[in-house]
């Protein structure tokens, strides 16, 4: 029987020396929310973000908020997660295949006859064979899955720059609403007044209060949007959905002007953007891990070998010894399936990869010329809005004095409010195209040395 080799003890110590023990880890029960502290080690990728200092005492500007986002994002969390399959997977790609034993013993009940017994060790060198492939696989998957990870990093810092300037943006146009707003009151406690005192009719008192209602809409709507995107906020830094961020925003100084990707810089990253752009490198890599993928199966091709020896005692107390071999004859399937398939694989991931930086030319240099015109049309109507100002700030000293028609100042207050609110919506979309460009060419993370500001 079995327990009749003296080896097979100290075997056993081998075997399981080695093995993990089992942890138990149980779920949660309630919501666990990240607190507002950086992960170093999640902003290695990111040394101008890792450098900076963080205090949130003083309010949280846009560097502070990227900080935030790369160590906390609930994405970023899992696909870290993933990052740790891949990396086990490769660990295990690299290990050696094990040989295998094999321990055999009959159960004789006659007396005076030994027990027949037999032991082996076989080894698939097929699978050494291919050892090599595999593990070379496995580490461009696993170099695969670093950069994709880098590209969802690179993506939530851009949707936390994309956040911060649609939150100063509205804040913006929150201060013109209640300029607005002042204006509109004023003019319908005027309006009433002189009603009372029967200087004028109902209908034109009435005209002023619909007017301030309009524009109380308004502000209704964006206190709506700004609680939508303090949301969205804390939803990207996987804060609790009831945290009230203190954000810092640009000086009025350096927000002055919206600003735009140097174009210069544009045409130089758009000639290296497959060594910039995580998810094109990302992309290479899954090829070279198809790539060997493939190579292994045309070595599967090859017969496979597996060698074993034995050794054999019989009944009668004969030892003997034996020397087995398995070789796969290939007859009918030779594995031309399975290279035919990694083939077809491999060529999808090559079309696939020009595809990606394709559509990526054509996104930047689509942004580009939008921006470019968006750039005309808020130059040209920041120049009438500088002339209408102008224009206010004269008549304003007439009207004081009686000399200009009360409606004639009314609407020019407004055409002032209604075009300084349109060049505001023109000047966020241009920095939201400045983060697109940024993100979409891969560029570093500081804004301030890609962007030119609007002369």
């Amino acid at each position: 029987m079995l327990r009749h080799h003296p080896y097979l003890g100290l075997l056993s110590c081998l075997v399981f020396s080695g093995c993990m023990q089992y942890h138990a880890a149980p779920l949660a029960v309630a919501p666990h929310y990240a607190s507002l502290t950086p992960n170093s080690t999640a902003l290695q990728n990111f040394p101008t973000l890792k450098a900076h200092p963080f205090n949130p005492d003083d309010g949280l500007d846009v560097v502070e908020i990227e900080m935030l986002a790369v160590s906390q994002n609930p994405a970023l969390q899992l696909a870290r997660s993933d990052l740790g399959v891949s990396q086990a997977q490769a660990y295990a790609a690299g290990l050696l295949p094990d040989p295998q034993l094999s321990l055999a013993s009959d159960i004789s009940h006659a007396s005076g006859v030994g027990a027949a017994s037999s032991y082996g060790l076989n080894y698939d060198f097929g699978a050494l064979l291919a050892h090599s492939s595999a593990k070379h696989e496995a580490e461009y998957a696993h170099h695969q899955a670093e950069l994709n990870l880098l590209w969802q990093e690179w993506q939530v810092i851009g949707q936390a720059q994309l956040l911060m300037v649609r939150a100063q943006m509205q804040a913006k146009i929150m201060q013109t609403l209640q300029r607005q707003q002042q204006f509109a009151a004023d003019r319908a406690a005027r309006s009433y007044q002189a009603m009372q005192q029967g200087n004028v009719t109902r209908d034109i008192a009435n005209s002023d209060v619909v007017a301030l209602q309009a524009i109380n809409s308004k502000i209704d709507d964006l206190k709506t949007l700004q609680l939508a995107t303090r949301h969205d906020i804390n939803d990207l830094l996987g804060i609790s959905p009831n945290s009230m961020l203190n954000l810092q925003f640009e000086s009025h100084k350096k927000a002055s002007s919206p600003r735009r990707v140097d174009p210069s810089l544009i045409r130089v990253a758009l000639d290296h953007l497959a060594e910039r752009r995580p998810d094109l490198q990302a992309l290479q890599a899954g090829y070279a891990s198809q790539d060997a993928k493939f190579h292994r199966a045309i070595l599967a091709q090859f017969p496979a070998l597996n060698v074993g020896l034995t050794r054999n005692k019989d009944n009668a107390g004969l030892v003997s010894n034996s020397l087995g071999i398995t070789l796969t004859l290939p007859i009918f399937n030779h594995n031309q399936g399975n290279v035919a398939i990694e083939q077809a694989t491999r060529q999808r991931m090559h079309d696939e990869y020009q595809i990606r930086l394709n559509q990526t030319h054509a996104s930047v240099l689509r942004l580009q010329s939008e921006q470019q015109q968006q750039f005309a049309v808020w130059q040209s109507r920041r120049a009438k809005l500088t002339q209408l100002r102008h224009d206010v700030d004269q008549t304003s000293v007439v009207y004081h004095q009686g000399l200009v028609d009360d409606l004639i100042w009314v609407n020019l207050n407004n055409n002032e409010f209604s075009q300084e609110l349109d060049l505001l919506n023109i000047e966020q979309a241009i920095r939201e195209q400045s983060v697109g460009l940024n993100i979409l060419l891969g560029l570093p993370v500081s804004q301030s040395q890609n962007e030119e500001t609007v002369q």
